[in-house]
């Protein structure tokens, strides 16, 4: 009876019992051999993308190292510029007094 042959959460308790030829059992380790496959093949995949993403990763933290440094070196430019520029002013004052000491010009 169809009923004995299936348990009591509605699996068959035998596979090829759904295979009018008796076949089942062939297709489903044809079934988990396939999904093995395609299991290795995205497991490849993946490592392979895992491999590109840490090499990516590796040259963007060489690039912020780099541009880092660029930071570094425009922040002194401009601290070092701002101090000339300050001294100039003050250097123009000096001698604008000295041409025209009575402050007309």
């Amino acid at each position: 009876m169809e009923a004995n042959a299936e348990l009591e959460d509605g699996m068959p308790k035998d596979l090829a019992s759904w295979w009018p030829d008796g076949s089942g059992v062939d297709m489903t380790q044809e079934w988990s051999q396939n999904a093995a496959h395609i299991a290795a093949f995205q497991a490849d995949v993946a490592a392979k993308h895992a491999q590109t993403l840490a090499q990516w990763t590796n040259h963007l933290w060489r690039q912020i190292a780099v541009l880092q440094r660029k930071v570094d070196e425009l922040e002194d430019w401009k601290k070092k510029t701002l101090d000339d520029m300050s001294r100039l002013r003050f250097e123009h004052k000096v001698l604008r007094r000295q041409v025209y000491p009575d402050g007309l010009e």
